[in-house]
C-alpha cells in the first residue's frame, strides 16, 4: 500500500475477509483487522505503524469437519409361533469403547401383536472427525420373558470402522459382524403330557395266584407319540380291579393340531374268565394353548 504526504497523521483500519468453498471445510469466521497509523519522520519519509489484530500478522485458521451417520437396526424373528398381544422383549447396545458415539436410542422395547418378524430401530449413530480412523465394537442385548419362547443365545456384535477416504467431509462407516450380528432368532416350544392307563376288572370271583393278563397299546394314527412301554403284563393275586399303567405320552409343539387314536388290547387268561371282547379305543386332540403349553384332551 502506497502512501503520499496526505496520509500522514491518518489511521487506517483495514479488514481482511476470506471467501472460498471446500468440502468439509469451514472458513474462518473471525474479523481479521490490520491498523495502519500514517507519520512524516520530517525527513521526506513517511513512517507506518501496523498493528495486527492476530497478533503479528493475519492468521486465518480454517477447520475441516467430517461428519456422517449408521443407522443401526436389528430383526426379531419367532419361530413356532407367531407374535401375539402380550409378548415384550427389550434389547440394548452396549459399546466396548468407553468414547464410542451411542445410537439414538440405546434401550428399545417392542411389544409386537402379529406376524413373526419385527424390527428394532435403535436409531442413528453420529460421528465426527474425532472417530475418523477407529473402529467401535457395539454388543447388542436382548431381554423378556415369555412363556414357551427360548431367547436366542448367540453372540450379537456388530464392529463399525470409520473411515474419510476421500476427504469430501462424508464419512464412511464399514460394518462386520460376529456371531448372529442383529439378527435375533427366538424359538416357542409347547409341551404337554398325558398318562395312559387303564383298569382291569374281575367280575364274579377275585383275582387269584395264576392269573396273568397282557394289555398291548398301538395306534393307527401316522406319528402318534407312544409312552417308554406300550406292553403291560399283570399278574393279581387278590381283589377285583388292578391297574394298568403304560406310563406317560409326551408331545411337543409338532403334535398341536393333531388327533391320535390309541386301541389298548388284551390278552392272557385266567381260570374260568372270559376276557373283554369291547374295542377299547382312547382318541387324544392336542392344542396348543399359547404359554408353552400343551391342552390334552382325551375321549
Amino acid at each position: 500500500i502506497h502512501y503520499t504526504q496526505q496520509d500522514a497523521g491518518h489511521t487506517y483500519v483495514y479488514t481482511v475477509t476470506e471467501t472460498g468453498s471446500v468440502a468439509g471445510v469451514d472458513n474462518d469466521a473471525k474479523i481479521h483487522t490490520v491498523t495502519v497509523k500514517v507519520g512524516d519522520d520530517g525527513k521526506g519519509n513517511l513512517t507506518t505503524d501496523a498493528t495486527y489484530s492476530d497478533g503479528d500478522g493475519l492468521v486465518f485458521t480454517n477447520a475441516y469437519n467430517a461428519t456422517g451417520s449408521y443407522q443401526l437396526e436389528a430383526t426379531k424373528n419367532l419361530v413356532g409361533r407367531s407374535f401375539k398381544t402380550g409378548d415384550s422383549w427389550t434389547f440394548g447396545v452396549v459399546a466396548q469403547e468407553a468414547d464410542a458415539p451411542l445410537p439414538e436410542h440405546s434401550t428399545v422395547t417392542i411389544t409386537p401383536e402379529s406376524g413373526v418378524s419385527a424390527a428394532v430401530d435403535f436409531g442413528a449413530i453420529p460421528f465426527g472427525t474425532r472417530d475418523i480412523g477407529k473402529t467401535y465394537t457395539y454388543s447388542i442385548i436382548e431381554q423378556g420373558t415369555v412363556a414357551g419362547v427360548t431367547n436366542d443365545a448367540q453372540k450379537h456384535i456388530v464392529k463399525l470402522s470409520v473411515s474419510d477416504d476421500d476427504h469430501n467431509g462424508k464419512i464412511e462407516v464399514t460394518r462386520s459382524d460376529e456371531g448372529a450380528g442383529t439378527t435375533f432368532t427366538n424359538t416357542y416350544t409347547a409341551t404337554g403330557t398325558f398318562t395312559m392307563q387303564a383298569a382291569k376288572h374281575l367280575v364274579g370271583r377275585d383275582f387269584q395266584k395264576g392269573d396273568h393278563f397282557t394289555f398291548v397299546l398301538s395306534s393307527d394314527s401316522q406319528n402318534a407319540p407312544m409312552p417308554k412301554q406300550d406292553t403291560v403284563e399283570i399278574n393279581p393275586e387278590s381283589g377285583s380291579e388292578q391297574g394298568v399303567y403304560f406310563g406317560d405320552i409326551n408331545y411337543s409343539l409338532a403334535d398341536a393340531g393333531h388327533q391320535y387314536t390309541y386301541r389298548v388290547d388284551e390278552a392272557g387268561s385266567g381260570a374260568g374268565v372270559t376276557n373283554d371282547s369291547n374295542n377299547h379305543i382312547v382318541t387324544v386332540d392336542v392344542a396348543d394353548a399359547g404359554n408353552g403349553t400343551l391342552t390334552i384332551m382325551p375321549t
